[in-house]
């Protein structure tokens, strides 16, 4: 007998154009803007693992102690979650 096991993820996008991310690739510091309020934003490795966690978010996030390599930047405002690819260099 197999069992089987069906996951289901709703993210609630926030309008893309709302949301500007710069620059991208980035080697120290990484900018982001948005019409709307910045909740918390967080950095994740390709495989998941959470690197970096803003709370109280004011425009830029540090990102020098990445290492070279592709991110999920995951940004939640009052209306949802936006998820994107960045790159450090």
């Amino acid at each position: 007998m197999t069992a089987r096991t069906k996951a289901t993820f709703i993210i609630d996008n926030v309008n893309a154009s709302r949301l500007t991310i710069f620059p991208n690739p980035a080697t120290n510091d990484l900018f982001i803007k948005s019409d709307l309020q910045i909740n918390k934003v967080e950095i994740y490795s390709l495989s998941g693992i959470l690197l970096m966690q803003e709370n109280f978010f004011t425009e830029k996030i540090s990102v020098s102690s990445l290492p070279k390599g592709i991110f999920l930047l995951k940004v939640y405002t009052e209306k949802g979650l936006e998820v994107r690819k960045v790159f450090k260099d």
